[in-house]
C-alpha cells in the first residue's frame, strides 16, 4: 500500500473509477477533437472529475457537439484517515472522519459551470465512495505539523446517482418540503449545511426547476416551477 501512495499521487480514485466504468483500456485516454477524453467508446464520453468542474469548460462544448458526455463525480461518503510521519515512517491507526459526503456536494461543482448545464447531451453521475485517505505529516519546529494528502484508496462504491438530464436534479428536492420553502428549510430536510442548500437552490434556479415566490422575513421563499429551461428548449 505504501508503494502505491508515491506512484499514483492522488490518481487512485480516478483510475479505479475509470476501470469500473470501462474495463477495456483501449477506450481510455482517447485523443478526440484536440483533447483527451478519460473514456470514449462509440458516441459516449466519460470524464471523471473529483473537483473543479470549471476545468471542463473547454471539453463540454467540444465533446457534446456530436457525442454524449457523462461527468462522473466521486464523493467520499465515509472516509478513514491514516497519517504517515514522513520522518519516522510511522503509520497511525485509522480514524473515521466526521465529515460525510452526500449527493448534494455535486451542486457546488455544478455551480461553476451553470451556464453550460442546459445541454441535452450533458449528463452527471455522482458516485458515493467509502475510502481510506492517506496523509503525509511533516513535523515543523515551533509550528503546526504540515499535512498534505498523499492518496485516497476507495474500498466500497456505496451508491451511484444518475442525472441523465441536469434537470433530473428536481428529484433531490426533499419530499417533506412544503409548496414554498426557504434555504434553511431545504438544509434541514436534506440534512446538509446551509451553504450546500443555497448552492443547490442556485443551480436549480439556473435550470428553471425553482423560482423565488416571495419572502418569509428576510429569507427568500422558493417554489417548484413545474418546468425547466431545458424542457422549454426541447419543445421549441
Amino acid at each position: 500500500m505504501e508503494k502505491s501512495i508515491g506512484i499514483y499521487n492522488e490518481k487512485t480514485v480516478h483510475s479505479v473509477l475509470k476501470a469500473f466504468f470501462e474495463p477495456d483500456k483501449a477506450f481510455h485516454e482517447v485523443r478526440y477533437k484536440g483533447l483527451i477524453a478519460d473514456i470514449k467508446k462509440d458516441n459516449n464520453i466519460t470524464e471523471i472529475q473529483s473537483a473543479k468542474f470549471i476545468r471542463l469548460r473547454d471539453k463540454i462544448p467540444a465533446f457534446t457537439e456530436e457525442d454524449e458526455l457523462t461527468i462522473v463525480y466521486p464523493i467520499p461518503r465515509q472516509k478513514k484517515i491514516i497519517r504517515i510521519d514522513t520522518q519516522s515512517g510511522k503509520i497511525s491507526k485509522p480514524r473515521i472522519s466526521p465529515k460525510k459526503g452526500t449527493v448534494y456536494d455535486i451542486f457546488i461543482e455544478m455551480y461553476g459551470i451553470r451556464d453550460l448545464l442546459c445541454n441535452p447531451r450533458l449528463h452527471f453521475r455522482a458516485v458515493l465512495l467509502d475510502l481510506t485517505e492517506y496523509r503525509y505529516v511533516s513535523e515543523i519546529k515551533r509550528s503546526r505539523p504540515k499535512v498534505r494528502r498523499a492518496d485516497r484508496i476507495p474500498f466500497t462504491i456505496a451508491e451511484i446517482i444518475e442525472l441523465r438530464n441536469p434537470c433530473d436534479a428536481e428529484v433531490l428536492i426533499p419530499d417533506v418540503l412544503n409548496r414554498e420553502f426557504t434555504s434553511d428549510d431545504f438544509a434541514r430536510a436534506a440534512r446538509i449545511s446551509g451553504q450546500k442548500a443555497r448552492m443547490a437552490i442556485l443551480v436549480m434556479r439556473t435550470l428553471g426547476i425553482l423560482k423565488i415566490s416571495g419572502k418569509s422575513g428576510r429569507f427568500n421563499l422558493y417554489v417548484r416551477t413545474g418546468g425547466s429551461y431545458m424542457k422549454k428548449a426541447d419543445s421549441n
